[in-house]
């Protein structure tokens, strides 16, 4: 769950290619081919928002729980080499999606800055509570970027809010250290994690690596592969 965004990049000629710039989104196309697989979340009504939920169908997942808001376009990140221009601009518009029928055995795996928007959080932490009472397995990624989270300390109520209903965390070691200010993954681990959720993963892009921290005891294991990658076989394991 999650909210849609775009990635055009433009070479000298003049020739556009894109592809969604979300993680969970690209973590469930990961999912697709192994696992039935559906989106909630955000996309705008017009061709971007229309463009971005078709690669989600194209790929076999159900796009049912899928949001359409009208007030604004999609969030775009527009690249042409080095340089890069990021347009957002936040619907004020309700969050109501088509809420799924889940079962025990399935699996939630929510986050972005979409878990931490306050015009959409209070709807997200229902349907949230609803998942987990039907014994869904949940699943916590939390990730953002500085623009749109400049101060931590501001949504630190929000992040505490999805770890109470997180079953397994995974996120990259940066994030990681973003939000609670240690490196050390083990003691965030012990220190502010294990208290929600007993199961941690982290993910260590730079060194190539995936750290899992389950009742005590870790495990540090090799991952070659990109954090979208990462996420589906972790949920895919569950």
């Amino acid at each position: 769950m999650s909210g849609l965004s775009l990635r055009i990049d433009l070479d000298t000629s003049g020739e556009a290619t894109w592809a969604l710039d979300d993680l969970m989104a690209n973590a469930a196309l990961a999912a697709a081919p192994r696992r039935e697989t559906a989106f909630i979340g955000r996309a705008s009504a017009d061709i971007t928002g229309t463009l971005a939920a078709d690669i989600l169908v194209k790929a076999g997942i159900d796009v049912t729980g899928l949001d359409r808001y009208s007030d604004v376009p999609l969030p775009l990140t527009l690249a042409s080499g080095d340089a890069e221009t990021i347009c957002s601009i936040p619907s004020a518009e309700a969050f109501n999606p088509v809420w799924p029928r889940f079962e025990a055995g399935d699996v939630m795996v929510w986050g972005g800055y979409f878990s931490l928007d306050p015009t959409v959080h209070a709807m997200m932490l229902d349907l949230l509570r609803y998942a987990a009472a039907r014994k869904v397995t949940m699943v916590y990624v939390p990730y953002f970027n500085a623009l749109q989270v400049p101060r931590v300390t501001r949504v630190m109520p929000l992040i505490f809010d999805n770890l109470e209903l997180a079953d397994t965390v995974i996120a990259t070691t940066d994030i990681i250290e973003t939000i609670f200010g240690n490196s050390d993954m083990a003691a965030v681990y012990n220190n502010n994690i294990n208290f929600y959720a007993p199961r941690f993963f982290a993910v260590d892009s730079k060194k190539g690596t995936l750290a899992e921290y389950c009742k005590g005891e870790a495990v540090t294991r090799p991952a070659a592969m990109g954090a979208a990658e990462v996420i589906a076989s972790i949920v895919i394991s569950l």
